[in-house]
């Protein structure tokens, strides 16, 4: 499914405009779970195209755990599922959308909701929304419910033009620079700039994804938290950041480390070594954000991705009150275009 965005967000090395959405239905003994993941178009930073995740998931994902399940005469448990992934980042996203249908699936069956299983509150959870400076204020959308705004930034950016806008919005801001900076010198300059006019409470992965060093000796000058988000993709992603001292908060998204399990783990782990974290992700639908709205009310996440992704046209999904609580209503096209395994 192709989904709209409302309001286009340009960032450092693409715009955000549509989303195509790749659900995993799986249905048993009268019970159906659903599973999301929404990849980007292409591959950008470590991160897979839509054709890479959707070939992984037809070709090879779905027909393992299926094999699994035959052997068995059970489908595994959601929370085993991350196992199944091979190492890269397709399959890491294919298992996610699985694991997350299992898990619907799981809780269905148990008449439960994920908010009940997991003993927690989804209204305590901050949003956090997103605009850029490569964008005109005058196509910002930024929500109520926000508690902190994302702001896309780049080498070159003229900030001056979005202090007025930025001010009226009276929000917290953290500057992401999607890996586009340069040096350490260009990021500092941006904070001064931004100085007195905003609050600017962190700066995201202004380096390469796995330059460590630039982002520990940026930590070191930067009078605001250094954030990683790109480059937090596993524990050991986790580990190496707070040994070398390369942020002080990171971003986890569960699309990206192979769902749910692994993310809070890696949530957690972080929090054990004093990181501050927040839970992001890919302008999903309800099903994906609930999920994840969730993961960070259960770990005490700062605001975090989980908002709405304001659509151009009417939602096509619906609510339940069990499971994830939301699920996609299908065209008859789209239903006619499935790839179904059994």
């Amino acid at each position: 499914r192709r989904d709209l965005l409302s309001h286009a967000v340009t960032a450092a090395n693409q715009q955000h405009r549509h989303r195509r959405r790749i659900f995993v239905e799986l249905s048993d003994a009268g019970t159906v779970g659903w599973g999301e993941v929404s990849p980007l178009e292409e591959t950008v930073l470590g991160d897979p195209s839509f054709d890479d995740v959707y070939s992984e998931l037809a070709h090879v994902a779905l027909l393992n755990v299926s094999t699994i399940w035959s052997r068995e005469g059970v489908a595994p448990r959601w929370s085993r599922v991350a196992a199944l992934a091979r190492n890269s980042a397709p399959s890491r996203w294919a298992h996610a959308a699985i694991e997350m249908a299992i898990l619907d699936w799981e809780l269905q069956r148990s008449n439960v909701s994920l908010a009940e299983q997991w003993e927690t509150n989804v209204m305590n959870v901050h949003e956090m929304n997103t605009v850029s400076l490569l964008d005109p204020p005058s196509s910002w959308h930024v929500s109520d419910r926000a508690r902190r705004l994302r702001v896309k930034t780049s080498f070159g950016v003229d900030v001056n033009q979005s202090f007025e806008a930025l001010g009226a919005l009276s929000l917290p801001v953290l500057l992401d620079f999607n890996a586009s900076a340069r040096s350490s010198d260009e990021v500092l300059r941006q904070l001064v700039a931004f100085d007195t006019h905003v609050e600017v409470v962190a700066v995201e992965q202004p380096f390469a994804p796995g330059d460590l060093i630039s982002h520990a000796q940026l930590a070191q000058l930067s009078p605001v938290a250094v954030s990683l988000d790109e480059s937090v993709r596993s524990v050991l992603d986790v580990r190496r950041i707070a040994r070398y001292e390369a942020a002080s908060l990171v971003c986890v998204k569960p699309a990206r480390v192979g769902g749910v399990a692994v993310a809070r783990s890696m949530l957690e782990t972080a929090t054990a070594l004093g990181l501050r974290t927040y839970v992001g992700g890919f302008f999903e639908s309800p099903l994906a954000r609930h999920t994840h709205r969730t993961l960070a009310a259960l770990v005490s996440a700062e605001p975090s991705d989980v908002g709405s992704s304001e659509l151009d046209s009417e939602s096509p999904y619906s609510q339940r009150p069990t499971g994830i609580g939301h699920f996609p209503v299908l065209s008859e096209q789209e239903v006619q275009a499935a790839v179904h395994v059994s």
